[in-house]
């Protein structure tokens, strides 16, 4: 990391702290650093048309052999970006064993594979609760319900009124697991090439985008048509995308 600047560590251990940013937090973040170190002018974070990206692919460059990478992924209901500051030499599964028992390892991959074969990517949080009858460990329905707040405040997962979905966190540090369990259960959005669970399937040829790339997709269009097929793409109503 010789040619990084005070400001980029800075930058990194914050990142790290944080866990994951939004793209215009993650920019702020950079140009706070910055300021830290009376540092002006500094190009290497301008805008988000693009070059957010494209800078944060040099500091990969610098990281790599630390086994560290900077990466990007999508919220699933806006298209928001985020980035995330991940080790690359381990599962985060087995990173998450410094934080959480085993028995919270089994109930948590127990909600990953039910929220993964679920139709639209969301399982009831009662559903969760039940799923400690399936458990190798004893867990209470009580310590469930902790577990499951935990999991939510360290952004692994997102509940809504009542529904449990997957984070943008976990599907940035958990993508390398996610499709070597789940294989050909997990698909890609024919669009942003990233997982999608929460989303719709052509009825012809089975394709399933995002709400927000199916919005970028048909907009402009008389009709909203599978891209690959030209069959009518199912219940499409136009969603607000807010961040990018």
């Amino acid at each position: 990391m010789a040619d990084l600047g005070d400001h980029h560590r800075l930058f990194l251990q914050s990142l790290m702290c944080r866990k994951i940013c939004s793209a215009p937090e993650t920019e702020e973040l950079y140009h706070t650093c910055c300021r830290n170190f009376d540092i002006e002018g500094d190009q290497f974070f301008i805008r988000l048309n693009g070059e957010l990206s494209q800078n944060i692919n040099s500091i990969n460059k610098h990281i790599k052999p630390l086994h560290m990478e900077i990466r990007k992924g999508l919220a699933e209901d806006t298209g928001m970006q985020y980035y995330a500051l991940v080790n690359t030499t381990e599962s985060s599964i087995s990173r998450l064993s410094s934080d959480y028992s085993s028995a919270d390892l089994e109930l948590f991959k127990k909600i990953l594979e039910k929220v993964v074969l679920a139709d639209n990517g969301v399982i009831s949080s009662m559903v969760v609760l039940n799923l400690t009858h399936e458990l190798e460990k004893r867990m209470s329905k009580k310590e469930a319900e902790h577990l499951l707040a935990r999991l939510v405040e360290d952004k692994w997962l997102i509940q809504e009124e009542g529904e449990i979905s997957l984070s943008p966190r976990t599907l940035i540090e958990m993508d390398k697991y996610l499709k070597e369990m789940f294989g050909e259960n997990l698909q890609t959005c024919l669009m942003c090439k990233q997982i999608v669970l929460k989303g719709k399937s052509c009825k012809d040829c089975q394709i399933k985008l995002h709400g927000h790339c199916a919005n970028r997709c048909f907009q402009g269009r008389g009709r909203a048509q599978c891209p690959r097929c030209g069959c009518d793409w199912p219940d499409h109503s136009p969603q607000q995308i807010t961040g990018v």
